[in-house]
């Protein structure tokens, strides 16, 4: 692993730590998809900079997953969680109605499956990146 994956990891790593630490509340859901929004984007970048491309300067979870899609074919993950991180992304820092979902603000559920989701990001891209020493 190149020195500059292993930093993006333990960024990652890092808002992973802290979406950890958060509790699942009602009011604290914003901050909790926040960290899951950081979590899901320092993982793709860290693929992105292990394959040697060029990471941009975008949050658009989306749009990093597809050049990581490009990379890596077979790795699935939820298109329609990436778009409900991306959205609440930079609203989430906000009061009034930013940080809200189509239907409103992120409920528990959502930020239960939100933490569900940056977990499995981080271990996927883990996995990944440890499969790339061994070839």
């Amino acid at each position: 692993m190149n020195p500059s994956t292993a930093n993006w990891l333990e960024k990652a790593g890092e808002d992973l730590a802290v979406l950890q630490a958060i509790p699942i509340e009602a009011n604290l859901t914003s901050g909790i998809a926040f960290h899951a929004q950081q979590c899901v984007e320092k993982s793709l970048k860290a693929v992105l900079c292990e394959k040697a491309q060029n990471i941009p300067r975008s949050h658009d979870l989306v749009f990093l997953y597809n050049l990581v899609r490009n990379l890596e074919p077979n790795w699935g993950l939820d298109g329609s969680i990436l778009i409900e991180l991306s959205t609440l992304y930079i609203e989430s820092r906000y009061p009034g109605a930013f940080g809200m979902l189509p239907s409103g603000r992120p409920t528990v559920s959502d930020a239960q499956r939100f933490r569900f989701f940056a977990e499995r990001v981080l271990q996927e891209t883990d996995r990944f990146i440890d499969r790339g020493k061994a070839g």
